[in-house]
């Protein structure tokens, strides 16, 4: 636990420097899929913050669960093990897109496909002309005799 400097004599943010700190900090796991996630996490937050808009901390994984693994633009499941860039992997959409006035809310975000949420692009879901079917993967084969 840090000290108070009048307790040890070294600043709070010397102690943080120490490298018995850096050393705790090497050995704890890491995760390289749920860091990217974390930095997502913290872009799309502060990018609300800069539009001077309401935000609330929350995880992706969360919203993902609550939505129950289904693209809230085209009603269908999305497949967890996806990572980006494949066209069926997760992403977090903006029901009221940030540039539109939505907030980063709870309220305001859905699962949806990436492929789905690119093509709503900075619009309301209803102005996107709607197929309701998603994209194919990347990942599939492509059907035989096609090169």
């Amino acid at each position: 636990m840090r000290k108070h400097k009048a307790e040890t004599g070294v600043s709070y943010a010397a102690q943080f420097r120490a490298p018995e700190h850096y050393a705790q900090l090497a050995a704890l796991p890491k995760d390289p899929a749920r860091i990217a996630e974390r930095k997502q996490e913290g872009w799309q937050r502060r990018r609300a913050q800069k539009l001077a808009l309401p935000t609330e901390k929350f995880q992706h994984e969360d919203v993902y669960e609550r939505d129950g693994w289904i693209c809230g633009l085209c009603s269908e499941p999305v497949d967890r093990e996806l990572g980006y860039p494949d066209p069926l992997s997760k992403s977090l959409d903006h029901i009221i897109p940030l540039s539109r006035g939505g907030h980063h809310v709870w309220d305001n975000v859905q699962l949806a496909h990436l492929a789905c949420n690119n093509k709503k692009q900075a619009r309301i879901a209803e102005e996107a002309s709607w197929t309701g079917s998603p994209p194919t993967s990347a990942s599939e084969d492509p059907p035989s005799g096609t090169p």
